[in-house]
């Protein structure tokens, strides 16, 4: 199961843009001996998407760093943002700074 969250936060960027921010995480789980349990850890080289949701057309695209993190300046208004098959709908205003972060399940 995928999980999304998105927070918000006041750094600074361009007050006529804002940003789209965050991870994409390999869960946590049982990935050792009985009883220990791994810490989630960043997927380098994922593809991240922001989507005009009118049309599906590509807007903008980031590949996740080496621990997983991606940034994204958009012009403010509404997109679908994707990551491998998790999508979520986000609306961006001027000036603002949104975290959504992906959690894809261990194989």
């Amino acid at each position: 199961m995928a999980v999304v969250a998105h927070t918000q936060t006041d750094q600074q960027q361009s007050s006529d843009r804002g940003v789209i921010f965050g991870k994409r995480l390999r869960a946590a789980g049982t990935l050792g001996p009985p009883g220990f349990n791994a810490p989630p850890q960043g997927v380098a080289g994922s593809r991240v998407l922001v989507l005009d949701p009118a049309d599906g057309r590509t807007i903008a695209s980031a590949v996740t760093s080496e621990d997983g993190s991606y940034r994204i300046e958009l012009a403010p208004g509404t997109y679908v943002v994707e990551s491998g098959d998790i999508r979520q709908t986000v609306k961006i205003q001027a000036g603002q700074q949104m975290q959504l972060n992906f959690a894809v399940p261990t194989q």
